[in-house]
């Protein structure tokens, strides 16, 4: 390690000089900042970039109806009417997603559920035609 002769301001003293410890001279003044410009900001991650593009917006026409859904939900619609007709990946991986998400796929419904899905069919069906 160096001595240093200078104090601040010109005054004389002695301290050391090195690691972590510079010169008085060229130390940061009170309220001044090393970094002038700051923090960069980042870039947006893929992450984020992702979740903002599965969650905009889409319309679509269902049933004669236009419908506003997400990305994300007309991708599902989209993987699931590929696995009915029988794409055997499209399958896979909607067996692999309702396991991951604790869905019970192979849960059938009951006669009840079946009639009161029915009716209220029939009741929209009804309805729509007045």
């Amino acid at each position: 390690m160096s001595t240093y002769r200078r104090g601040r301001n010109g005054n004389s003293g002695s301290y050391e000089v090195g690691y972590g410890k510079p010169p008085a001279e060229t130390r940061f003044k009170p309220g001044e900042s090393g970094n002038k410009k700051g923090r960069p900001k980042s870039s947006t991650n893929f992450g984020d970039l992702l979740s903002k593009n599965l969650d905009r917006k889409l319309t679509i026409v269902q049933d004669g109806k236009r419908r506003n859904i997400t990305t994300r939900e007309a991708m599902i619609m989209n993987l699931i009417s590929k696995a009915t007709k029988g794409d055997t990946k499209a399958i896979s991986c909607v067996l692999n997603l309702s396991k991951s998400h604790e869905v019970d796929v192979y849960r059938v419904k009951t006669h009840e559920e079946w009639v009161r899905e029915m009716e209220l069919d029939d009741l929209e069906h009804a309805t729509s035609k007045k």
